[in-house]
């Protein structure tokens, strides 16, 4: 049995996917020694050359396993190596480093030792450090957090930010109830998880937004998918209150 399980969701990072990795790895080998720990590369159908070296990784780096999906999604891929493998906890962050690996000891104190059932990274507390972010950016993000926390009665402040971890009880219990495949997929958890009663650890972290001339980030299709995914779990809710009254 692992103790911790990190893994990297990826789709198309030939440029930064060894550096990331290897930066992580050796985080993991000086700081994480207690513990019984696996880096995965989760990768979601990537078309490029990520394929090539991410097994690579594999090979050459002690507790580092390369996963393959043909289906895209980043929910999707979680899914299905949070599902594959056990572990006492699992993590994810994304593959870029915004976030960077120190805090993973955070996580690893909350979820092992504080006896939160979830942890998350959230770049809008009052001692997070976010860098780089242009404006527009920054207004969608906060503009996308208060809709689900007026909408949804919440508490956590940031759903979408990519640094997460989980118990194997939220695997096991929440995570089957979970719809959606793609990036949705960490505020339903997140929202799920926090209907269900579990608790929720949100830590202040230190951001820096990737640098890329090309943006992964198509605001309008986004915004209309979001959209569509909180009318979907919010009728969701609507119904089970209707069938526990008749």
């Amino acid at each position: 049995m692992r103790d911790i399980l990190i893994v990297i969701p990826c789709y198309n990072e030939e440029e930064i996917l060894k550096s990331s990795v290897e930066k992580l790895h050796e985080f993991c080998n000086e700081n994480l020694r207690e513990y019984k720990w696996e880096i995965v590369i989760g990768d979601n159908a990537s078309t490029d050359r990520t394929p090539i070296i991410g097994k690579e990784l594999s090979k050459s780096l002690e507790n580092v396993s390369y996963y393959y999906s043909p289906q895209k999604g980043r929910g999707h891929i979680l899914r299905k190596i949070w599902t594959d493998f056990e572990s006492k906890i699992y993590i994810y962050t994304d593959s870029d480093l915004s976030t960077p690996p120190t805090y993973i000891s955070d996580m690893v104190k909350a979820l092992l030792r504080d006896n939160y059932d979830v942890a998350i990274g959230s770049r809008l507390l009052k001692n997070s450090k976010v860098a780089e972010r242009t404006f527009f950016r920054e207004i969608i993000s906060r503009g996308y957090n208060k809709i689900i926390r007026f909408l949804f009665k919440v508490h956590f402040h940031d759903g979408q930010c990519g640094f997460k971890g989980i118990t194997q009880k939220i695997k096991d219990e929440i995570i089957p109830m979970v719809k959606d495949n793609y990036w949705f997929f960490d505020t339903e958890l997140l929202i799920l998880s926090e209907r269900h009663g579990y608790k929720i650890a949100e830590i202040p972290i230190s951001w820096k937004d990737r640098e890329s001339k090309k943006s992964k980030v198509k605001v309008f299709k986004d915004s209309i998918y979001f959209l569509k995914e909180i009318k979907r779990l919010k009728s969701s809710f609507k119904n089970q209150k209707r069938e526990v009254r008749s």
